[in-house]
């Protein structure tokens, strides 16, 4: 997991954890840091199909739009290692924060930068397995 994933999940900024890791700084409360990271393990075992049925049940449409609109942009480049920015994939609305989906482990955030951090998908066809058993058509877009 990147500094940067870790600090989304963790809700603490990625320089944070950079200060952690070289010891310049202290965790204020590490019994809260300890349990934070055993619940990151539990999700890391839920499959993406799954965590992103969760977006379903929870009613979370507009993360499952923008998960969507990602599925649709890596498949259209034909690699699933593509990395990419959301201003490339939600036709240049480069505020869209993806940290709902980086917090359930759906896409991950593998750089930051000024013009907009860069996403990878992790697990293109569990994802599309369940936007498909959700009717989500592969048209919807923005």
């Amino acid at each position: 997991m990147s500094q940067a994933a870790l600090a989304t999940a963790l809700g603490v900024s990625a320089n944070t954890v950079a200060r952690w890791e070289r010891g310049q700084m202290k965790i204020a409360r590490p019994e809260l840091l300890e349990m934070s990271m055993k619940n990151l393990a539990e999700v890391g075992k839920v499959s993406s199909y799954d965590r992103t049925m969760q977006l379903a049940r929870e009613g979370n449409g507009i993360a499952l739009f923008v998960l969507n609109s990602c599925y649709q942009y890596v498949r259209a480049q034909g690699n699933s290692e593509v990395t990419f920015r959301t201003k490339y994939v939600l036709n240049g609305l480069s505020v869209i924060n993806l940290n709902t989906l980086t917090a359930r482990g759906l896409v991950e955030k593998i750089s930051s930068a000024r013009r907009g951090a860069w996403y990878r998908m992790n697990d293109l066809e569990g994802i599309g397995k369940a936007l498909s058993t959700l009717g989500i058509p592969e048209s919807a877009k923005i």
